[in-house]
């Protein structure tokens, strides 16, 4: 069975979680698991690789001269509100403070304690979530296209500026003006096309 294209980054500074069966079976599963155990490596990662596809499971406890978990889902959204982050913690919630991280918009919570099933199960919804989202779509479509096209001249911008198709993905990834620019009326088009064919739908 083809893996799924995402890659998986796990954050965490414990290192004996790099050989837990729950990292095997993420490996069997989807295209490439990496391990960070230095939080501010982690950022730097995903920075570099915005453009990339990528769920990432975040702890919450780091040593003092590392950004901690609450830290790096901060600027995780900072960078872009596309990648779903799992908070993956040993804390009991109603001993950790959750209310920065429902605001920046963890996708979801759970303990370590949790078993390999559910840990797998919660990293599917995020992976099934990607794929319905616009950018993933926008992708989908990109990738069908011979790769010196998508180098081209695509649109041009009111400002007159050129972008390529690759230039567009990045764009929304990052949720720049121009990108959720691009989305909006992306969203509108398709909606739009909808209604007038509603009867080919029914």
């Amino acid at each position: 069975m083809a893996k799924l294209d995402v890659n998986i980054i796990i954050i965490d500074d414990d290192r004996k979680f790099e050989d837990d069966p729950f990292v095997e079976e993420l490996k069997e599963i989807y295209e490439d698991v990496i391990f960070f155990n230095n939080s501010q490596d982690g950022l730097d990662y995903i920075e570099k690789q915005i453009d990339q596809e990528m769920i990432v499971v975040l702890d919450l406890g780091f040593a003092y001269n590392m950004p901690d978990g609450h830290e790096v889902l901060r600027r995780i959204r900072e960078m872009t509100s596309l990648i779903p982050v799992i908070i993956w913690s040993g804390k009991d919630e109603d001993k950790e403070v959750f209310a920065d991280l429902i605001e920046n918009r963890a996708f979801a919570f759970i303990k370590k304690s949790a078993s390999t099933e559910e840990l797998l199960d919660i990293i599917k919804k995020a992976y099934d979530y990607m794929q319905s989202n616009i950018s993933n779509v926008i992708e989908e479509w990109i990738k069908g296209h011979p790769e010196e096209a998508k180098e081209q001249r695509f649109l041009t911008s009111t400002d007159g500026k050129d972008y390529t198709l690759n230039d567009v993905l990045k764009e929304i990834r990052l949720q720049t003006e121009f990108g959720l620019g691009i989305e909006k009326s992306i969203n509108k088009l398709t909606i739009d096309l909808l209604m007038r064919n509603k009867e080919k739908l029914q």
